[in-house]
């Protein structure tokens, strides 16, 4: 995590890629969180 916040306290942007199947917490899968997400998301 040292990478991630070395990266927000510079202010640069970064993207995470994870398999649709990844499990949320209290939300399950990716994959269905995205379906739920408004438009503008």
């Amino acid at each position: 995590m040292r990478f991630r916040r070395l990266l927000e306290e510079t202010g640069i942007g970064y993207v995470l890629a994870v398999p649709k199947s990844q499990q949320v917490p209290r939300f399950g899968r990716i994959d269905h969180l995205f379906t739920q997400a408004p438009d503008e998301a």
